[in-house]
């Protein structure tokens, strides 16, 4: 069903805890959105996700986004709408797919959005699409 790519460096959660993340491949294709069958497969922690569903690689690296990460300050400072001084930690977003399940705001964030912003940019959209990802953005 997967083939193990590899893993990552370990990377901290909010809570501090390393997280290995590992890297795989599914060895057929699947649907393009979420289906009774497929979640029957990959049916999700429901403390984890609202929802599974597949994107295309390509479709992933363009909808790469930064956004304000609230839980962490940071040097990048900005002004909120009060006239306040805010420091501010921008992190990776990701638009998802429109699907009867998605709500409005729905994206991938936080650490799933910090492991797959290098892997897009520095392994999977070079091997796949042949190209770096992310515009002008550095990591």
């Amino acid at each position: 069903l997967i083939t193990v790519l590899g893993r990552t460096q370990p990377v901290p959660s909010m809570q501090g805890k390393k997280v290995t993340p590992i890297i795989g491949m599914c060895n057929y294709d699947l649907p393009q959105h979420s289906t009774a069958e497929f979640e029957m497969i990959f049916p999700g922690n429901p403390d984890e996700v609202d929802w599974i569903f597949t994107i295309p690689i390509r479709e992933l690296m363009e909808g790469e986004t930064s956004e304000p990460l609230e839980r962490w300050s940071t040097s990048y400072s900005h002004h909120d709408n009060n006239g306040k001084k805010r420091n501010v930690v921008m992190g990776p977003a990701f638009h998802i797919p429109e699907c009867s399940k998605k709500s409005e705001g729905d994206k991938i964030w936080g650490l799933t959005a910090i492991v797959l912003r290098p892997l897009l940019r520095k392994v999977f959209g070079p091997v796949f699409c042949g190209e770096g990802v992310g515009g002008n953005a550095k990591l």
